[in-house]
């Protein structure tokens, strides 16, 4: 009995090894036959290319501007001073009155001028009386031609006695050189003036001048009779002409000086105002795009990645134009390109991508986690 049980457990022992043997050997001919019959679609996957959101962009015109910080400064100034001395008597008023060109601003008193006239007038007629006397005689030989010539200087000189006190006259009554603002009057009825003193400032602003400096690499694309859109520090704005692009830079700063002039009839804008300049230069085809898709490649350049027809990445370098708040204009980009609005920062140029479009996925791909786009192109048409 014990020989039978021992036979009958070994029995079992083997045919379980058997079967485990058995079974074994069908799972690795099976996975055999499987690879032997597989076809190509059934080989193990390759590593999954990355999927990036893009947008489909086409450039439009845009303008380039030139933005310049200034300020405004009247077109002329002048300080008007005494050509004659006197006491004041005459005032015309106030400073900040406007003044047209040819008023009196100030009239000086006339002392002993009048009777200088009347002796200089008698004079003169004196001197005439006698240089034809002379003249008379002369022409009888009774005279020498000497003392004719005599007779015709002592004339002349008395005319120009005549002549200069008529100007010193005139130069009492102080005249205001052009129309403009009485802007300042440092004297009072009865100050004595000198010549060469200050009696007050005239200024014309009307036309303002708009000045500012442009640097170097800037001033050829601006030219002079060129538009320019002015916005004061008030939040006025305006629209000037570009009258002067300097020919020589300041030494110390090395940049060129631009004026502009805008008209001021209302006298809406003051001079010493600041001012923001905006010129514009030149048309370009420019896209609008979000900040948050520039990317910097190995130079440093700034740039936008884009994806071709291909599926792989390529870095566009790109200028910006001008801002706006949703975005920036930037130049740079083939006229038609599918931008990278999502995922930029995590492939490089070069790399094959699995492009999903924003507004539904690529035909081979699932679509992507709802996630923001990097920026919304707003329809501005050309941009002024």
């Amino acid at each position: 009995m014990d020989l039978l049980r021992i036979l009958k457990s070994q029995w079992i022992t083997i045919l379980i090894v058997c079967a485990l043997v058995a079974w074994m050997a069908s799972g690795i001919i099976g996975a055999r036959d499987q690879a032997e019959t597989a076809g190509p679609e059934q080989a193990p996957a390759e590593r999954a290319l990355t999927q990036v959101q893009v947008r489909e962009m086409t450039a439009e015109d845009v303008t380039r501007f030139v933005e310049l910080q200034g300020q405004a400064e009247a077109d002329r100034v002048a300080t008007v001073r005494a050509e004659t001395a006197g006491r004041i008597v005459e005032l015309a008023g106030e400073r900040g009155i406007r003044v047209a060109q040819g008023e009196e601003i100030a009239a000086l008193s006339m002392d002993d001028r009048q009777a200088r006239l009347e002796e200089a007038k008698a004079l003169v007629a004196q001197r005439k009386s006698e240089y034809a006397a002379a003249q008379r005689l002369g022409e009888k030989g009774f005279q020498a031609q000497n003392r004719v010539k005599e007779a015709r200087a002592a004339l002349a000189t008395a005319e120009a006695r005549l002549a200069a006190i008529r100007d010193e006259i005139s130069d009492v009554r102080i005249m205001a050189p052009f129309s403009g603002v009485l802007e300042t009057r440092p004297v009072e009825m009865g100050d004595y003036v000198s010549v060469g003193d200050q009696v007050a400032t005239v200024v014309d602003d009307d036309p303002l001048k708009i000045t500012a400096h442009v640097p170097q690499q800037k001033v050829n694309r601006i030219s002079e009779g060129s538009s320019a859109d002015i916005e004061f520090i008030t939040g006025q704005k305006a629209t000037g002409t570009v009258t002067l692009v300097s020919s020589v830079a300041a030494e110390s700063t090395r940049t060129y000086r631009v004026e502009v002039e805008v008209e001021n009839g209302a006298r809406a804008f003051r001079a010493g105002m600041s001012a923001t300049l905006r010129i514009p230069t030149e048309v370009v085809q420019a896209h609008f795009v979000s900040p948050a898709i520039f990317s910097l490649d190995t130079e440093g350049r700034l740039g936008v990645k884009t994806v071709n027809a291909e599926n792989k990445v390529v870095f566009h370098p790109v200028d910006p134009i001008q801002a706006a708040p949703e975005g920036v204009w930037v130049a740079g980009l083939p006229e038609t390109a599918r931008v990278i609005t999502v995922g930029q920062g995590f492939v490089r140029a070069g790399e094959t991508v699995k492009p999903v479009f924003e507004d539904g996925a690529s035909p081979d791909s699932p679509p992507l986690d709802d996630a923001p786009a990097a920026g919304d192109v707003v329809s501005t048409g050309s941009a002024g």
